[in-house]
């Protein structure tokens, strides 16, 4: 019996290891993912035209 319990505990800590790697691995990619977008949003807002009249921006 203690052969079993063993075997069951082991297959538990893969399942929570892969999980915690799956989830991980998944908020690494968003935060590269809002990375991303933070980075285009600030190219765009620093092409885009500017015009200066009575020196407000417009």
């Amino acid at each position: 019996m203690n052969l079993i319990e063993e075997s069951f505990q082991n297959k538990e800590e893969k399942k929570k290891k892969k999980t915690a790697g799956i989830i991980l691995g998944l908020i690494i990619v968003v935060v590269i993912i809002i990375i991303a977008i933070a980075s285009y949003l600030l190219y765009i807002q620093s092409t885009t035209m500017r015009l200066l009249l009575d020196r407000t921006n417009k």
